[in-house]
């Protein structure tokens, strides 16, 4: 982080963006990136070399301190990096990014939202939010959600579901208890070295206890049908008796 310096745009300036945010601690900024900063719309710019300056009517509102730093208070952080966004994918990443972190909570961003007369991605917010608060936690979580079980009609997975695996506390990401059945995600960091290991001493106890565990990445996801249809067949041979649906006029489920 720079030095506050940084805040020389005058009275009322605060931290904001992706400055922000790693401060809070969601996101990681990018080497040799600007500190960004916000000011209220009557304050006169001062130039300062690295720092990107913004101006706000939100101001003084949004602003608070965080570890000494005067900076935009957190759930505002979100909504306006969500406002530069231009990928859904990094729309829903940082979401689950943030409410994950626990610095921010879904309801928070909600009602921030709702006192706001603009806001991109409104609608978009609100749906994933909603997912948010059903249990997903990352972007490859939410993207089973909405390519393969909701518009396929598989059954709802229960999200983030505590367990024991050879005496260790785990969480699961979409169990399908009815039919001894559960999808994992791997698609975070910590899935690698020791990751690695959770996850394999997690499959080989579900294995011992029956459960059929499937496994998918983001690369996997990239043809929904075909996880959809893989998901359907071992629910239906171990007893759900639903029918998968076409998400569309070129799927190949059947």
């Amino acid at each position: 982080m720079g030095s506050p310096a940084g805040l020389r745009g005058g009275g009322g300036a605060v931290l904001s963006h992706g400055t922000a945010a790693e401060i809070f601690g969601f996101r990681r900024r990018a080497s040799g990136s600007q500190i960004q900063v916000l000011i209220p719309v009557d304050r006169i710019e001062v130039p300062v070399l690295g720092v990107r300056v913004r101006r706000s009517r939100l101001l003084p509102d949004k602003g608070t301190t965080h570890q000494g730093w005067p900076i935009t208070a957190a759930v505002d952080t979100v909504l306006d990096l969500i406002a530069e966004m231009r990928s859904a994918d990094d729309v829903v990443a940082l979401l689950t990014d943030s409410c994950r972190s626990l610095v921010v909570w879904a309801e928070q961003i909600l009602k921030t939202m709702g006192r706001r007369r603009r806001q991109r991605y409104r609608q978009f917010v609100k749906e994933v939010l909603d997912d948010v608060i059903g249990g997903v936690e990352s972007l490859l979580e939410h993207k089973y959600l909405v390519r393969v079980e909701r518009p396929h009609g598989l059954p709802y997975g229960r999200r983030q579901v505590k367990a024991r695996a050879r005496g260790r506390p785990i969480r699961e990401d979409a169990e399908y208890d009815e039919f001894d059945t559960l999808v994992e995600l791997d698609g975070r960091m910590g899935h690698e070295g020791s990751g690695r290991h959770r996850d394999s001493r997690r499959d080989n106890s579900n294995t011992v206890g029956k459960k059929a565990t499937l496994r998918y990445g983001h690369a996997n996801l990239e043809k929904p049908c075909e996880a959809a249809m893989e998901v359907a067949t071992v629910l239906t041979d171990r007893g759900w008796t639903g029918q998968i649906k076409r998400c569309g006029p070129h799927c190949p489920a059947t």
